[in-house]
């Protein structure tokens, strides 16, 4: 069993990571609407970038998971 004390440092630490996932998700879809939204968006370029694009997209989706995995473990 958990005291009370180790039990608070897993929520904190729970808490902090979700919120560390959070702000890298936000970062990636930052860099993932700049690359979408360019001055002049030329299709050679995005079709040159899309590999980049998939590995953005595929980030997201893990930390999404996982944020959604630390909401989990906070609720509980």
């Amino acid at each position: 069993m958990f005291t009370l004390k180790q039990l608070n440092e897993k929520l904190g630490d729970a808490r902090k990571r979700k919120s560390e996932l959070n702000d890298e998700r936000a970062s990636k879809l930052n860099e993932l609407e700049s690359l979408m939204n360019a001055d002049n968006p030329d299709q050679e370029k995005i079709e040159n970038k899309q590999e980049e694009i998939d590995d953005l997209k595929t980030q997201i989706n893990q930390q999404d998971q996982l944020i959604e995995n630390y909401t989990d473990q906070i609720a509980d």
